[in-house]
């Protein structure tokens, strides 16, 4: 597979192919292109930083390479250092060291809003940096997610003093470029009016608008353009960040305040006194008293949207395992328990312990086939809350409610650590049990979570089996050390689905049973995080699997009847090899052993959903809702299934459902507004699309402007937005939507570069996801789009025989849709009709694809050819 290079690589290559071999492009943002590289004379991987022609021009070489001699003085551990720089063939670079590790943006996009001491932790090193760069009179001037690296859990500063050598060398120069240094969203009001001599307290408002982001999900002021950004900046009031997240210590929200007052003169004199203002004074940490509605999410649920493909999201949740249709209706003859997420009353450092205390209770519980046990987003949702009880139960239709109370220290510090728990009936708020314990060793503590348990049990009157007593009285581990590495890394693998946490979560795990080879819940623990992180494309290689395999085999020879062993051998057949009756399988002996564990009835969903078993998903997404009626994401998955199958009415109580549990979940308005343009209603569609933009920034939601454009022929705002996120984006995804701007406005040109950009990206993404029908599919769509016919036609037809609709009847259709795209692409209309000939035949789905082909403004330049009309009578 090769890509056909556009001229200025292959000048570029020759320029510096005697200090470095480059060898793929990263990522192109508004000043520079980044591409990875070796260096020949220390032979190291570099990033090689190429300032775009324009600019280049603009600025003079000497000029700027004299000014960026300052920046190579900088020498802090929070700063990313200057290797080298210089000029070849007209080319103007710089190079610095190659971080392996995601930046800040990137771990934004995956989790959207961070945890409280990550988020100060990550502030007060950058804010070190800046202090450093400050007393040697240099300022940054574009502190925003981008430029800050993570390496090694630590934030890392990069391109310092670039900034300032390009205003300095630019001169009034830049101005003619049409290019911006800073970013609308975090750039000081001093910045954005023009001002050239800019301080420290520019950079402190940049870094309070970044630490506001990483607490509140999003910038301080949004919107459609930086015109309109720098507009709010001008005139509105920083909006209060305990509204977004009460979570947040009044100190901390002051501090935010300060360096983001408008006044240069009002805010911190130095980022050193920033850095003492975030310090949460003790016993002040209050965790978040979450409003009904407005639930956290851990982590960015991932869906698959192929591009011009059909727009239905790829499964977080599963199914009933019956195999017959069935409506399902609570079981008044069960009573039903929410366990509250633990009230944590020590500091930050114990939140682990005090969330997996609720965890493992509601796990336990859960096993129980004579109770049904509110799934944890729905208990997540009154973390902490002021609610009565009579008004959680009714909201959740519950009908007792544990809550729990930790005080003290971290497991594995030798401090004491307090718990009281208590059972109270929700219609009255009686209180039916209580018990307080307090504990300095693992003894007492793994005593005290059955415990609780036996008790709820006791008092439930639940009739228990021998089988189900023996797993109340259970006793994970007798290593202390052990359970809190456990408890660590499940702490983490809830967090979010980023590699990066999934090996950190995989690490934990691998302590834990090194230290207690016994320890089954860690040897789970470790297969699900290799699973995950093959799954989400940290790693597709087959040793993953065979890691992960490694792992449940040892769980397996231990306790083969374990619920958590059943479902995540359920999930590492379905995501690793796709192998859907070998998951239903293991998912059925799950839900044996755990009847009403919403986890379990979600995964089968997905995978029957896979089958084309379409009425057995829909039942089990409704069920696994039953049992979480507050999860946005099952909830977003009932809609989506619904949608595909043609019942657009049904699926909009679904997806507004979704969205009014969480009201930033981007799929559920995409799933809305596709809803409504499958039935024509493209205005509607449009204004939807808007709704989430206005909701989120652009760039999570930059997938949908190309939809919004051809929707309401809105190019020049849809445009705009897709420029602002030049500087905050380098995915094929990204490219792409770019490129079909490009083409919708008619610069035929202008989108093929972008065409070729996508396809480089992808041919990178490629190397690493070995095998992934979505990496194909979207190459091939890039390959066409640039021209290249037989590139295009081979990683299309890659994507259809990795996933062909024989072996997946829900994700093999979109693969026939994206080669079918292809063809048109490429001015072959015979060749696309034959590919949607054989999705809009299809039984269930074939609704779907007929009214996506009828009403999805793409198809419009072709639907007055006969051959397209034939196929949508048909």
């Amino acid at each position: 597979m090769f890509q056909h290079m556009p001229d200025t690589l292959d000048r570029l290559k020759s320029a510096l192919a005697d200090r470095y071999t480059i060898e793929c492009e990263l990522g192109s943002g508004g000043m520079a292109t980044v591409y990875l590289a070796e260096d020949l004379k220390h032979h190291r991987k570099v990033a090689v930083k190429v300032l775009r022609p324009e600019l280049a021009a603009a600025l003079g070489p000497e000029r700027f390479l004299r000014e960026i001699e300052i920046a190579a003085n900088l020498t802090h551990p929070h700063i990313l250092p200057l290797y080298d720089s210089g000029q070849a063939d007209s080319f103007l670079y710089y190079v610095m060291p190659y971080v392996e590790g995601e930046s800040l943006r990137e771990r934004l996009n995956s989790e959207r809003q961070l945890p409280l001491d990550d988020s100060l932790r990550i502030a007060r090193e950058v804010a070190d940096a800046l202090s450093y760069a400050h007393s040697h009179d240099v300022v940054h001037r574009d502190i925003k997610p981008e430029n800050i690296l993570l390496e090694s859990g630590h934030a890392v500063v990069a391109d310092f003093g670039i900034a300032r050598a390009i205003t300095v060398a630019g001169g009034e120069k830049l101005t003619e470029t049409g290019i911006a240094v800073g970013t609308p969203s975090y750039m000081s009001p001093e910045q954005a009016s023009g001002e050239h001599q800019l301080g420290g307290r520019s950079d402190i408002y940049a870094l309070g608008g970044v630490l506001y982001e990483m607490l509140a999900g999003e910038p301080p002021y949004t919107g459609a353009t930086p015109q309109a950004i720098l507009a709010r900046k001008s005139v509105e009031a920083v909006p209060s960040l305990r509204t977004v997240r009460e979570t947040v210590p009044d100190v901390i929200e002051e501090a935010v305040l300060k360096a983001l007052a408008k006044v240069p003169a009002d805010r911190f004199s130095s980022a050193a006194q920033f850095v003492e203002a975030l310090q949460v004074p003790s016993g002040e940490f209050t965790p978040a008293k979450t409003r009904p509605g407005a639930l956290r999410l851990a982590g960015k649920p991932r869906g698959r949207l192929v591009l011009l493909a059909a727009t239905v999201a790829v499964v977080v949740g599963g199914a009933l395992l019956i195999r017959t249709p069935a409506t399902h209706t609570l079981d008044a003859d069960l009573p039903r328990l929410v366990v509250l997420p633990a009230r944590n009353l020590g500091g930050p450092e114990a939140a682990y312990f005090a969330d997996g205390l609720g965890e493992g209770l509601s796990a336990r519980l859960t096993a129980l086939s004579q109770l049904e046990v509110i799934g944890r987003m729905s208990a997540e949702r009154y973390r902490d809350t002021d609610l009565t009880p009579e008004q959680i139960g009714a909201e959740l239709n519950a009908d007792y409610i544990l809550g729990l109370r930790v005080r003290g220290g971290a497991l594995a510090s030798s401090g004491e650590v307090r718990v009281s728990a208590e059972l109270v009936r929700s219609s009255t708020a009686a209180q039916l049990w209580a018990g307080s314990y307090t504990a300095a060793q693992m003894d007492g503590l793994l005593d005290l979570m059955s415990d609780v348990a036996t008790n709820v049990a006791g008092e439930l009157g639940l009739s228990l089996g021998d089988q189900e007593q023996q797993l109340l009285s259970a006793r994970p581990t007798d290593n202390q050390e052990a359970y809190d590495y456990y408890l660590r890394g499940s702490a983490v693998l809830r967090r979010s689905f980023d590699p990066a946490d999934l090996r950190e979560a995989a690490d934990l795990f691998s302590r834990a049973v090194a230290l207690d080879g016994s320890f089954t819940l860690a040897w789970v623990g470790l297969g699900r995080a290799h699973t995950e992180i093959y799954r989400f494309r940290g790693d597709r290689r087959a040793e993953r699997l065979e890691m992960a395999r490694a792992a449940l085999d040892s769980a397996m020879a231990l306790d083969a009847d374990l619920a958590e062993l059943r479902l995540a051998l359920g999930i590492y057949h379905y995501h690793g090899f796709l192998d859907y009756d070998r998951a239903l399988e293991e998912l059925a002996v799950a839900q044996r052993s755990a009847p009403n564990n919403h986890e379990v009835h979600g995964w089968a969903g997905a995978v029957y959903r896979r089958q084309g078993e379409f009425e057995l998903a829909i039942s089990s997404f409704e069920r696994a809702l039953e049992l979480d009626p507050g999860s946005h994401i099952v909830a977003a998955e009932l809609g989506v299934t619904l949608t595909g199958t043609g019942r657009f009415s049904e699926a909009r109580s679904s997806s507004q459902l979704a969205i009014s549990l969480y009201p930033q979940f981007t799929e559920a308005y995409r799933d809305l507004a596709v809803g409504h343009m499958l039935e024509g209603n493209l205005a509607e569609a449009a204004a939807i699309l808007r709704r989430a933009v206005d909701r989120n920034t652009i760039l999570e939601v930059v997938r949908y402007w190309y939809l919004v454009l051809l929707l309401d022929g809105d190019l020049q705002d849809a445009v705009a937005a897709l420029q602002l996120t030049e500087q905050v984006a380098d995915t094929g995804s990204y490219y792409l939507t770019r490129a079909f701007a490009r083409r919708a406005r008619g610069d035929a040109e202008g989108a093929r570069v972008l065409f070729e950009s996508a396809a480089a990206s992808l041919i990178q993404r490629a190397r690493v996801t070995q095998d992934d029908y979505f990496t194909d599919s979207n190459l091939g769509i890039a390959y066409a789009g640039a021209g290249h016919r037989e590139l295009a036609l081979q990683a299309g037809r890659r994507a259809v025989e990795i996933l062909p609709l024989e072996r997946d009847r829900w994700a093999g259709p979109d693969m026939l849709v994206a080669l079918g795209n292809i063809h048109l692409l490429l001015g072959d209309v015979e060749g696309a009709v034959g590919q949607y000939q054989r999705v809009v035949t299809l039984p269930s789905l074939g609704a779907f694809y007929r009214a996506w082909l009828r009403h999805q403004p793409f198809y419009e330049p072709f639907r007055a050819d006969p051959r397209f009309q034939r196929l949508l009578e048909e």
